[in-house]
């Protein structure tokens, strides 16, 4: 149903035509049934991406994390102004934090998460992997499941590809077009089996030779995910550094530094640093912050464009302003 707010705001913006909202009345005699499931969205976090879902019942709550390689607590400028967080940040150091505390600042999280939400309010126990709760797990699963494909959920595509499917049009209106722009199908069961490791790496390999970039995009995540290291892997990462996709290139990039295979793969993400696209610039920046000290050799091309005043995208200069603390302090440490 449509809950109509009327014209107001699309007419202020000069376009006449009135404006709604998705969504069901909850009060007043059109009111609809109660909601069985409430949904929750993660993914860019002002300079960080990330891409997390959840649903919650009256009882349960399941949390679905489609990078889990990456961590809940990513360092983030405004985050870490918080007493809280540096504090958080300094007996993470000292080895000394416990409980749900040291789970949320862990370096990786799991890929499922289940909490009964009225024996454990705090969420401090998960029940993904409990026998006893296998049928709650697969039914919110499905809802999370059911929810994507209803909503045609653009958070699957990497933000610049988003951007470039969309043009001369809204995301969601491209996203509506169906498969000759937005094949969800296809896209999402990429997105999950990168989740099923490490024993689908057979499986995501045979996406990088699907015509879709956003499934090939999947494909190297799963790998990354897998924490993959034998040569069948290592090669298709290499291939995928010419993929015409950047942003394939750029996790495939990271991927094989995180390998421990950089050669040929920092040139592919200082290159990315300089790219048109704001939004290439951030994904490049992030994976050069998270594979640490490997990004040393590029230390050059991360001060040249930290220090660019011509970009005016404060989250590019935020995080390699990071990076290149953690590397002189490195450097110091030595």
């Amino acid at each position: 149903g449509f809950v109509d707010i009327g014209p107001s705001v699309l007419s202020l913006a000069g376009l006449g035509i009135p404006a709604h909202v998705q969504g069901v009345p909850f009060l007043g005699p059109r009111a609809g049934e109660p909601r069985q499931y409430v949904y929750g969205v993660r993914d860019r976090m002002d300079e960080r991406y990330d891409m997390s879902r959840t649903v919650r019942d009256r009882r349960y709550k399941y949390h679905r994390n489609y990078f889990p390689s990456r961590p809940f607590a990513p360092w983030l400028d405004y985050m870490e102004k918080l007493a809280t967080m540096q504090e958080w940040r300094r007996l993470k150091a000292e080895g000394k934090l416990s409980g749900v505390t040291a789970f949320f600042m862990r370096d990786a999280k799991p890929v499922e998460e289940l909490y009964d939400i009225q024996a454990d309010p705090h969420e401090q126990v998960n029940l993904a992997d409990s026998p006893e709760h296998r049928q709650v797990l697969e039914r919110m699963r499905a809802a999370h499941f059911d929810w994507v494909r209803q909503t045609l959920d653009l958070g699957l595509l990497p933000e610049q590809e988003m951007r470039d499917r969309a043009r001369g049009s809204s995301e969601y209106e491209m996203a509506r077009r169906g498969d000759a722009s937005f094949p969800i199908e296809r896209i999402f069961n990429a997105a999950v089996l990168s989740g099923h490791f490490p024993n689908a790496v057979n499986e995501m390999l045979r996406l990088f030779g699907d015509e879709d970039s956003a499934v090939r995009f999947w494909g190297v995540i799963g790998l990354t995910n897998a924490a993959a290291r034998d040569e069948s892997a290592a090669g298709a990462l290499q291939k995928a550094l010419d993929d015409p996709s950047v942003e394939v290139r750029l996790v495939a990039a990271e991927a094989l530094c995180r390998m421990d295979r950089p050669q040929a793969a920092l040139p592919v993400l200082t290159a990315g640093l300089t790219h048109p696209s704001e939004w290439v610039r951030l994904q490049a920046a992030n994976s050069l912050d998270r594979i640490g000290e490997k990004a040393r050799p590029a230390l050059d091309a991360i001060r040249k464009v930290a220090a660019d005043p011509s970009d005016e995208n404060l989250f590019v200069r935020w995080v390699l302003a990071h990076t290149l603390r953690q590397l002189t302090r490195k450097t110091k440490d030595r």
